[in-house]
């Protein structure tokens, strides 16, 4: 089972694509398919949620298109994920509303939480600079 699905693999191209190109004029969003290989309505779609979540912003008209709403070195990881799939969670029993039977003597549970709290603080201090970053020494 994967823990990022397609649809964030495919949205943090397009996330990527935006970074490479800030403070230029917007991208259409067909462009944007294409370059990276993502059918053109899950683009739209993709970036639909990522504007809802603040995070490209679009500009109608002939020459509109998409931009980060944002500095690259300002938009994390965990902000692309949550807009497109939600919270990551490796196991209902961490969660706060989930009721375990065991919840108070399982031996596993607070091992889960303490790897989520990681994951967490990781993908929360990585930005899609340092995507652009690691493109560049490559």
């Amino acid at each position: 089972m994967d823990i990022l699905n397609r649809n964030t693999d495919y949205a943090f191209r397009l996330a990527a694509n935006l970074a490479a190109e800030y403070g230029n004029a917007p991208i259409s969003g067909r462009k944007l398919a294409k370059d990276n290989f993502v059918p053109y309505e899950l683009t739209r779609k993709l970036l639909q949620m990522l504007a809802k979540a603040d995070l490209v912003i679009s500009t109608k008209g002939p020459k509109g298109g998409y931009n980060l709403s944002r500095t690259p070195d300002t938009i994390s990881f965990m902000e692309v994920i949550e807009a497109i799939q939600g919270k990551l969670c490796l196991n209902k029993c961490i969660l706060s509303s989930f009721a375990c039977p065991l919840k108070n003597k399982c031996p596993v549970s607070s091992h889960l939480a303490e790897l989520q709290k990681e994951i967490d603080k990781h993908l929360s201090e990585k930005t899609l600079n340092e995507i652009l970053n690691n493109d560049q020494a490559g």
